[in-house]
């Protein structure tokens, strides 16, 4: 049987390292480990390896925990050459919001807040995110505590209860907001007199999922049943049939992201056609191309 992952992505650039990054992929797998689910670390992190892992996992994805670079409106990931490359929360939270078994986004990079409200907005029940530009060795410390709380064995606390938790631990240890937990590119540019009462991290929960704050995490650990896409694929098999490709395609994308693709090229070639640019051979050649990739698609569904 499939366990629940939970995908913790890292990204990391030498030139400009958290050097607490690495210690927070160890602790996150060990704590995770322990549990019934399956941790996925990613280490260097790039957008491919995110969006691949989304769609993958998209019905037994439980946790995204995301640590490396980030700001109000991107995540820093690693390029496949190696370097830096940004990848902006409207596409990203899009990708999450079809992963239809996610239950939380931790975003543990620096002033994610402004983030937390995209990824809720594309159906996210929960995220976690920072309202300061955080040292990385304080982010590490909040992630921690909040996993034990929430992940351990026999654990009786609801996500909201974990979260609440370990803000008032890490408080109690580190005390109100000071200098040395802010990143230190921009220690001076913060009046500690109007933040000191701010938290440095936020639970966000979804307006209509607002049932995920009572949440355990043993609640996350039940997979449902394997759905049966055998009467789609007839479906969508015979409005092709009968030469329904556009609306094939709209129904096969909520199950087939890739089918986003496959719809673009067909309102190309349509529009093509229609100020003349491909004659009705060409027009044809391209609708069967398009409508042999589509039904190669179905055929993967489920």
């Amino acid at each position: 049987m499939a366990r629940p992952i939970f995908l913790l992505a890292f990204s990391y650039n030498p030139d400009a390292a958290l050097s607490e990054v690495i210690n927070e992929l160890r602790t996150l797998q060990r704590l995770l480990s322990e549990t019934e689910g399956q941790p996925e670390p990613i280490w260097q992190v790039t957008q491919q390896d995110l969006e691949n892992s989304l769609t993958k996992h998209r019905d037994d994805l439980r946790i995204f925990h995301y640590s490396g670079h980030a700001g109000p409106n991107a995540l820093q990931l690693n390029s496949n050459s190696g370097g830096e490359q940004v990848s902006f929360a409207g596409g990203l939270a899009g990708l999450a919001g079809m992963a239809s078994g996610l239950r939380l986004v931790f975003l543990n990079g620096c002033s994610t807040e402004d983030q937390a409200q995209v990824f809720i907005d594309k159906g996210i029940p929960a995220v976690i995110a920072t309202t300061k530009p955080l040292a990385d060795r304080y982010a590490v410390d909040f992630a921690r505590r909040f996993y034990q709380n929430f992940t351990r064995i026999n654990s009786k606390m609801s996500i909201k209860q974990a979260f609440e938790a370990a803000f008032y631990s890490f408080t109690g240890e580190h005390g109100s907001l000071t200098k040395a937990m802010l990143n230190e590119r921009v220690r001076g540019s913060f009046d500690l007199d109007e933040d000191a009462n701010e938290p440095l991290y936020e639970l966000h929960i979804n307006p209509t999922k607002t049932s995920v704050e009572s949440e355990r995490f043993s609640d996350w650990l039940v997979l449902k049943s394997a759905p049966d896409f055998s009467a789609l694929k007839k479906e969508l098999q015979t409005l092709i049939g009968n030469g329904y490709l556009e609306d094939a395609l709209r129904k096969l994308i909520t199950v087939m992201p890739e089918a986003l693709q496959l719809q673009a090229q067909l309102s190309s070639a349509k529009h093509e056609n229609m100020m003349g640019v491909l004659d009705s051979d060409d027009w044809f050649k391209r609708q069967n191309k398009i409508t042999y990739s589509a039904l190669e698609l179905i055929n993967r569904v489920g």
